[in-house]
């Protein structure tokens, strides 16, 4: 069945106005600035604080991946499971967890299998220039500030 030249025209008034709507959730662009695509996730592992050995993507992995997962500090009831995505599997694997960039600070609880909570606590800041985005500023892991290193995370057990 062919759509109707109704049907078409509706869908072609349409766009328009979902266009502009979602533009009403992008932060306001200064002019002459284009729209600047946010990195909107920490990329990260896991390592054995004594070996320094990756605990999820190494030759013999103490946890399987699925044994990491995250939960907001909001959440009290703890319903809203966060999974990390695994981005690459093997001995360069790495994961990534979203950080919502609406916030200037948030804390995460990790964890990994049974072991106790780890709490993970992230700013971001916006850059100096006129057309800066908000970036990732200061990633805590347990109280400590951890720096990138060949950019990602490396959050020490």
């Amino acid at each position: 069945m062919k759509p109707s030249f109704i049907s078409k025209c509706a869908v072609a008034l349409c766009i328009p106005f979902i266009a502009i709507s979602c533009n009403k959730n992008i932060e306001q662009q200064q002019p002459g600035c284009d729209l600047v695509m946010l990195a909107t996730v920490i990329p990260f592992n896991v390592l054995d604080a004594s070996t320094g050995q990756d605990l999820f993507f190494s030759s013999s992995p103490r946890y399987q991946t699925s044994s990491l997962y995250f939960f907001s500090i909001k959440d009290k009831t703890r319903k809203d499971t966060i999974r990390p995505a695994v981005v690459e599997t093997g001995a360069g694997g790495v994961f990534t967890i979203p950080f919502n960039y609406n916030v200037p600070q948030d804390t995460l609880l990790m964890k990994v299998a049974t072991n106790p909570d780890d709490v993970i606590i992230y700013t971001r800041k916006k850059g100096t220039d006129a057309c800066a985005a908000y970036m990732l500023d200061k990633v805590f892991f347990n109280g400590t500030q951890i720096t990138s290193n060949q950019g990602k995370f490396n959050f020490t057990k």
